[in-house]
């Protein structure tokens, strides 16, 4: 997470009430706890007689857990309602790079390129694949060689398979 997403993310929990922002400290408490659990486990685990990973970690801070669940739980929906007032343009991935789309808009028929959004960037292997259908806006980054950005993958109308 960089440093403009946890300042986004730390802006959707001061805007969240009270209550839900304690909902959100606990189940965040009990996350690290388990996290926690397992990585002691895995610790106790040897070879050949010889215990492997003696050293003590420092656990993650409580409020990173929080901010990954304000993430997964808020960020797509303030997302969704910032894009409202951007017009989103919709179009089917025929080419994907690091961090890079290539997507063919609807009647046109030059594919373009598009960057991909951090988030989508960060899974991308799981996110978003060549066929999906996906929206894409326009950037205001005056230089830059892509002026468009992949915002979300369309839900899938076939099923992804090999033969």
């Amino acid at each position: 997470m960089n440093k403009h997403q946890k300042t986004k993310l730390e802006a959707i929990l001061e805007s969240l009430p009270k209550d839900e922002r304690d909902r959100l400290y606990d189940q965040a408490r009990k996350q690290r706890s388990d996290a926690q659990k397992r990585r002691g486990a895995k610790a106790r685990e040897t070879y050949d007689g010889e215990r492997v990973g003696r050293g003590k970690r420092r656990p993650d801070p409580l409020h990173d857990w929080v901010l990954r669940l304000v993430d997964k739980e808020y960020a797509h929906k303030r997302v969704d309602e910032g894009q409202g007032q951007q017009e989103l343009t919709q179009g089917l991935v025929v080419g994907l790079t690091r961090r890079r789309a290539t997507v063919l808009l609807d009647g046109q028929t030059e594919p373009m390129l598009a960057r991909l959004s951090a988030d989508m960037a960060g899974r991308q292997q799981s996110a978003i694949a060549v066929g999906d259908r996906v929206s894409i806006t326009e950037l205001d980054l005056p230089g830059e060689e892509e002026q468009h950005e992949v915002v979300n993958v369309l839900p899938r109308t076939s099923k992804l398979a090999r033969p």
